[in-house]
């Protein structure tokens, strides 16, 4: 089964990147892109993807501050935080994150983290 994922950042250099290592991976499906919190959240609503990569630092709507709305709107979706803004971990996970992940290293531990977050989805 592909896992379908949303990739949330205003950064599209950063979203192109990951696209490209979701899509070579094989296992994911990039079924929509966001630059700012606001259109995150109406993808979401729409979408209802499997898993969303959140940035915290977004124009209109900050990952932080949409993390509970995300949350609202599609419960069983996985939430990676991935972000050059440090942020205690322990206050993403109790504001909806499932992981948190520097913006540090390669693209390959983002989808490491996204497959083994979706991990049911991938046996089903």
């Amino acid at each position: 089964m592909t896992i379908r994922v949303l990739l949330a950042d205003d950064d599209s250099d950063l979203r192109l990147s990951l696209k490209w290592t979701l899509d070579y991976d094989g296992r994911f499906a990039v079924v929509g892109e966001a630059g700012d919190g606001e259109e995150t959240l109406r993808l979401v609503q729409e979408q209802q993807p499997d898993a969303l990569v959140l940035d915290l630092k977004m124009p209109k709507l900050d990952g932080l501050a949409a993390l509970p709305k995300l949350r609202e709107a599609a419960p069983e979706m996985k939430i990676v935080v991935w972000s050059g803004v440090r942020i205690e971990r322990q206050a993403l996970l109790n504001s909806g994150a499932d992981e948190v992940l520097e913006k540090v290293g390669e693209n390959r531990s983002v989808a490491t983290k996204l497959a083994e977050l979706c991990s049911n989805k991938v046996e089903s």
